[in-house]
């Protein structure tokens, strides 16, 4: 009995903390579109579609993410605004990821990679490589997608993104773990 009675309030603090979760993401994606609407073609909603999209990849919609994505690129594109097409593009690989885009995905990461080179977030950079790197794995390209992992580790190393180089290397064990290779999968987990 005492049993029946802990699940039953178990599963109501669950429910609720998934239901204000989502009614939280769903208020702050609702003030958002009413932003994009009311806003004129400039940075500012650049900046609203590629939060937007990234609101859209965090709930599962990835598919909602990656139309506003291709908006803000084409708006940034039009308003030369380089750090929005940045995250524009980057954000719509990470949506590319979720739906198993490969092709677009790689596309949206090298796009991401060499507008980094104008506009500096390195942040950014690296989480594109290890996006690259990812989607190659996926692939079964294991070559190519070690040598984005380790241009991302690099990338990561220099701004001392502690998560990214961690996340990194564990991927790159993966990748040794599928090529056979233990110890240097050992040594990157």
């Amino acid at each position: 009995m005492k049993s029946n009675c802990f699940f039953k309030i178990f599963f109501s603090i669950v429910l609720l903390t998934v239901t204000f979760h989502s009614a939280g993401q769903n208020q702050a994606s609702d003030s958002i579109e009413k932003i994009i609407k009311a806003a004129r073609n400039d940075t500012s909603q650049v900046i609203a579609m590629t939060d937007l999209a990234n609101l859209y990849v965090k709930s599962g919609n990835a598919d909602e993410g990656l139309m506003y994505c291709k908006k803000a690129i084409l708006l940034a594109q039009k308003l030369k605004f380089d750090k929005g097409e940045v995250l524009a593009n980057y954000y719509a690989a990470k949506c590319c990821i979720y739906l198993s885009k490969n092709e677009e995905g790689i596309s949206f990461c090298d796009k991401t990679i060499l507008l980094t080179e104008k506009v500096d977030n390195g942040k950014v950079r690296a989480s594109a490589f290890i996006i690259k790197g990812n989607i190659f794995m996926r692939q079964g390209n294991y070559t190519r997608a070690m040598g984005s992992l380790f241009k991302g580790l690099e990338a990561a190393e220099m701004i001392k993104d502690t998560f990214a180089i961690v996340n990194t290397r564990a991927i790159m064990g993966n990748v040794y773990c599928k090529l056979g290779e233990y110890k240097k999968a050992l040594a990157e987990f």
